[in-house]
């Protein structure tokens, strides 16, 4: 697509001639259906599927999230494993348990929790329902058989440094 209008090198520019309240209706609909398309969390991670060849029907991804320390989670970590969660379902597993992105187990808490993180978990955050029936155990040997097709080791930044206290069995 194009932008309608010219000089915007050093600023938003003049429109061509009269642009029609339509014509920037259309572009409006253009961007909010490409993004749609090509920026949700699911066409991230069906980005990250096709970048390593591998389908989006049966493939199964074991998902290590760092744990931040600092009340400041990973807008990128949150993204990555709501869209393979949203795509994949069940066959993502998340050990730890990824905390930030499952509803709280008590809603009577959301205040208190919400309320110690930076942005509150306001986009992604507490979104998706709770998955009690994966098993997330005997990981280690699950990765020696080979049992996931890809393994994704989430640490997105440096404020997440992945002290993994987590017994993978």
């Amino acid at each position: 697509f194009e932008l309608p209008w010219i000089g915007i090198e050093e600023g938003p520019g003049e429109p061509f001639g009269l642009v029609s309240l339509d014509a920037y209706e259309a572009l409006a609909n253009e961007l909010l259906n490409y993004t749609a398309e090509h920026l949700s969390t699911v066409a991230m991670a069906k980005y990250i599927l096709d970048t390593h060849n591998m389908p989006t029907h049966s493939t199964k991804v074991l998902f290590l999230p760092c744990m931040a320390i600092d009340n400041f989670p990973s807008y990128l970590t949150a993204s990555v494993f709501h869209g393979l969660v949203s795509l994949l379902g069940d066959s993502v597993i998340d050990v730890p348990e990824y905390e930030y992105a499952y509803q709280l187990r008590d809603p009577s808490e959301e205040e208190h929790v919400k309320g110690n993180l930076w942005g509150q978990g306001y986009t992604l955050g507490f979104k998706l329902p709770r998955r009690p029936h994966l098993n997330r155990k005997n990981i280690s040997q699950r990765i020696r058989q080979n049992e996931f097709d890809l393994i994704v080791f989430a640490r997105m930044s440096p404020y997440e440094p992945c002290n993994f206290w987590y017994d993978y069995g």
